[in-house]
């Protein structure tokens, strides 16, 4: 119906017939009009076929678009499940937290506070740590996690939050890994000597708002073959 075209006369315009592949915006049906001075042309929406033809209309079966859908962690794909996802397998560091939100953040880890009991304020952050995965202490004021939004910081690692601070996370969709618990808390030692042993290393915070199951949120650090 586009083409104009009588039910007689469509195949006079069809390019392609019944069975046939099309790319993506490639002429289907063309008429001239005008004296043939101009033409009304049909492009296909995206690659497909067409299906089938009943009189006046066709039945375009189109090719679904793919999805890139990224895998978060580096490492080997080592199995395939049909129409559910894959399997990967990664080596590195793990450190899992008490709390989590935000979402998903990747960048190298920079260390923001000297002590795993220091505090993180709004000055210790600037715009070099822009794409960054903070390394906190005992906690987080107001102003440094807007400021840390602001800047467009990937992540932030950090032993204490105030409750009152859990919807402020969420809100700015921060990806934030809570590792020992609610209020003024040092991260603990093991986990604290563990990222700083990675400072300028690749890490991803996998922080849902809204986890599933028992997942837990954590902090991963790939290491690569060959590295420590």
């Amino acid at each position: 119906r586009y083409v104009r075209a009588k039910e007689n006369a469509l195949e006079k315009c069809l390019l392609k017939q019944v069975g046939e592949d099309f790319a993506a915006r490639e002429i289907i049906a063309s008429k001239p009009e005008a004296f043939g001075m101009l033409r009304r042309i049909y492009r296909a929406p995206s690659a497909g076929r067409i299906a089938a033809r009943q009189g006046a209309w066709l039945a375009l079966e189109l090719t679904d678009t793919p999805l890139e859908l990224r895998a978060l962690y580096r490492g080997v794909v080592i199995s395939v499940m049909a129409k559910q996802g894959v399997v990967i397998e990664a080596t590195g560091a793990l450190a899992q937290g008490v709390w989590g939100a935000g979402g998903e953040g990747y960048g190298v880890i920079r260390q923001a506070v000297s002590q795993p009991d220091a505090m993180l304020d709004a000055e210790q952050i600037d715009v070099t740590a822009r794409g960054t995965v903070l390394l906190a202490g005992a906690g987080v004021t107001e102003a440094a996690l807007r400021r840390a939004a602001q800047e467009r910081v990937a992540g932030l690692i950090v032993g204490g939050l105030m409750p009152a601070l859990r919807d402020l996370v969420k809100e700015l969709e921060l990806p934030t890994l809570v590792t020992d618990g609610f209020g003024h808390r040092a991260m603990s030692a093991p986990i604290f000597d563990l990222l700083l042993a990675h400072i300028g290393e690749e890490a991803v915070v996998n922080a849902p708002s809204a986890p599933v199951g028992s997942l837990r949120p954590e902090v991963f650090i790939p290491i690569l073959a060959g590295g420590s």
